[in-house]
């Protein structure tokens, strides 16, 4: 009894160990940046903008598809100050979602960064949001917010 406890640690010990999982699967790997647009508020789809003026005031990820396009938006609510935007720092698919990772920036926050981590930003606002825009692909969005 005793011998088969050990040898059931031994082997979660060893698949550990490994890198290997139970259930089979792997590490994400990106397969491929992705191209995209940041999309101005009068070319979105009317479905959409009706999605983000009922939630613009609070923070919000929403991911919107049609046939040919997915639409990402990322809303960080309204602020006192109005001097703040929207940064994408990384947009990329993987084997298993589209990953897009924000970030909230005050206008003297992206002068500092001189914007060498940000690929997008969008206009600044008391209700800053960006809507981004890029071929659909059958894959979850993953949003990494600040």
């Amino acid at each position: 009894m005793i011998r088969r406890k050990f040898m059931a640690a031994y082997i979660v010990m060893l698949l550990f160990l490994s890198g290997c999982s139970l259930d089979g699967t792997s590490e994400k790997k990106i397969t491929k940046k992705v191209d995209f647009e940041v999309c101005s508020y009068n070319k979105l789809p009317t479905e959409l903008l009706k999605i983000i003026d009922e939630k613009k005031n609070i923070k919000f990820k929403v991911s919107y598809r049609n046939s040919e396009n997915i639409y990402i938006a990322i809303g960080y609510g309204e602020h006192e100050d109005n001097e703040l935007c929207v940064g994408i720092n990384e947009l990329y698919e993987t084997n298993k979602e589209l990953y897009v990772s924000a970030t909230l920036y005050t206008k003297k926050g992206i002068d500092n960064s001189m914007e060498k981590d940000i690929i997008a930003k969008g206009e600044y606002s008391r209700c800053p949001y960006i809507v981004i825009k890029c071929k659909a692909v059958d894959l979850p969005v993953y949003f990494d917010v600040d």
